[in-house]
This record gives structure tokens, sequence and C-alpha cells, in this order.
């Protein structure tokens, strides 16, 4: 994922990533074998693209002044099958969280790549619950969820909530950036708990 190989840079470069449903042949595709709209994703496939770019490095003496900083990211697997779960789904997601809490790292904002799928929503529940102690009151209020303007945008979907994490949240007084929580969750159940400051 992109946070991973930001972490891995030991010199200045950049990291792109580019996801599209908007390739004709493969719309219609879609479209010819209704899988358009399907009980998965509520919202059905929303058609969309997007590429995103870093100049990510180490920060030095001479580096010019970050948009943000990445304090931690943590990655795992759901050990469920999400098409038929034996047991309560964003255990593991929790736990990632849990990690990045007792780091040192207290969020003001929450960004996930919710998309209406069902799955997800039982994921941020979960994780909700667990850390309701250590997690601003109206968090769980006010989720910044950009799949749901924008559109489901694949691999690049981290891409996007990490770019949104790295600018001031729209409410926000001017000059203050508060920090960050951004939770991703990708079928097959790739999962990441990122913090920004």
């Amino acid at each position: 994922t992109i946070p991973e190989l930001i972490l891995k840079a030991d010199k200045l470069q950049i990291v792109a990533v580019v996801d599209s449903f908007l390739i004709a042949d493969l719309l219609d595709s879609l479209a010819a074998s209704n899988r358009m709209l399907c009980r998965d994703q509520p919202h059905g496939l929303i058609p969309s693209e997007a590429a995103v770019a870093f100049l990510a490095g180490p920060l030095t003496d001479t580096a010019t002044q970050p948009l943000a900083v990445l304090h931690a990211c943590f990655s795992a697997q759901e050990d469920q099958d999400l098409r038929r779960p034996d047991g309560l789904l964003g255990q593991p997601l929790a736990g990632l969280v849990h990690r990045l809490l007792v780091s040192g790292h207290a969020p003001q904002r929450l960004l996930s790549d919710l998309n209406g799928e069902r799955w997800r929503s039982e994921e941020i529940a979960v994780l909700l619950a667990r850390h309701a102690n250590r997690l601003p009151d109206d968090l769980p209020s006010h989720i910044e969820a950009p799949a749901s303007q924008l559109g489901y945008c694949g691999a690049a979907m981290s891409g996007v909530l990490l770019a949104l994490a790295c600018i001031p949240a729209p409410d926000a007084p001017v000059g203050q950036k508060d920090k960050a929580l951004i939770v991703v969750s990708q079928d097959p159940a790739f999962l990441d708990a990122i913090g920004v400051s």
C-alpha cells in the first residue's frame, strides 16, 4: 500500500497509484452481466477513476515544510471470510487501531474507505465500540468517507484518504491541522490503520 512504501523511503521519491473503472469495455461487460448493482455493494459499482502521487522521503533540516507527517502505519488481514463470517468482523482492525492509540497518536479526525458494504459497517462499528474510551466523543458521528462523494477508487482509495488527511478538515480553524486516523479495509480483507499529523 502507499503508506508502506512511504515508510520504507530512505530518499526522496515519487509514489503514485492509479485505478479506474472508466474503461468502456469493462463497463459494457459489467452492465451485460448485471453487475453494476449488487447485494455485496449496496451503492453499486460506482464508475470512477483516481490517481494519487506523493513526494515521499525522510525529514531533514533542509526539507521544506511537509504537509503532514506519517506517525505510524500498521497492517494486518481480517481472519474471517467476508462473505461467510462465522464471528464478529472488525477485531483485527480494532487491534491495529489499539496499537496506534497506545503509541501516543490521539486523533481528532477519522477517515475511512466506507463504501456502503455491510462488512465495512460492521468493522467500523466494532472498532468504535472497542475504543470508545480512547477516542473523542464526536468522532463516531463525523467519519469522513470520501467514497460516498467521490466514488470508490479501488487501489487508489487509501491514497485519496492519505491526501485528504494531509490538509485541514473543512471545519478546522485557519492554520490548524488535526491529527487523523485513517482506517482502510480492502477486499480480500487487507487492513491498514494509519496515523497522520
